[in-house]
């Protein structure tokens, strides 16, 4: 067994039901920022804005469509829990969103281009 799903299995809880996980464990994706450093997840574009939050679900919470109610933090040893209502919005990242950050990534880097 991967030692981080051992470990995840051992210290985090269902973001979605609260249980603990005994079977696959399924990283869902939050569009909330993330204002912690582990775990959290961003794409290669957005290299300018916050990492985004992700909560760990049990497969069944997963396969039902159920919505986490907390976003995971963890330092190794420490895991905490926060209210995905209290963490600020980002935008989904859509194939549209990416080609404008793509756009002004483009225009930071070489100012001289539209």
């Amino acid at each position: 067994m991967d030692d981080f799903e051992e470990w995840v299995r051992r210290n985090v809880r269902c973001c979605c039901c609260g249980r603990n996980i005994h079977g696959e464990i399924v990283i869902y994706r939050l569009d909330k920022e993330a204002t912690w450093e582990f775990p959290a997840w961003s794409h290669d574009l957005l290299i300018f804005e916050p990492d985004r939050a992700v909560a760990i679900i049990c497969r069944e919470c997963a396969e039902a469509g159920r919505k986490p109610k907390y976003a995971v933090e963890w330092d190794g040893e420490n895991v905490k829990y926060h209210p995905v209502e209290e963490l600020r919005d980002l935008p989904p990242i859509t194939p549209e969103y990416l080609r404008e950050v793509e756009r002004r990534l483009r225009h930071v880097f070489n100012p001289e281009e539209p």
